[in-house]
């Protein structure tokens, strides 16, 4: 084996550490996409749009780009979950 090989073996984290170091880092955002938003909520772009033009998520523009606070998805989650109670 090469020694750059066995180097990068030793070096590398295992696949589920790499993995969770990306979803640390993943809820460590401030703000989210849309996408982002959508893939958190399990829910299609046309119902977060909805969301957001009901006012149960905030938004943030940036020229054109939207940017959704992660605070606000995490405040929508604990008003469901209140709700379901």
């Amino acid at each position: 084996m090469d020694a750059w090989l066995s180097t990068l073996i030793r070096v590398a984290p295992p696949f589920k550490e790499a993995a969770m170091i990306d979803e640390m880092v993943e809820r460590s955002r401030l703000l989210l996409t849309i996408p982002q938003v959508c893939e958190r909520l399990q829910l299609g772009r046309s119902s977060v749009y909805l969301l957001i033009a009901d006012g149960h998520l905030a938004t943030l523009r940036f020229g054109r780009a939207v940017r959704v606070p992660l605070a606000s998805v995490e405040e929508l989650i604990r008003e469901r979950l209140a709700e379901s109670r």
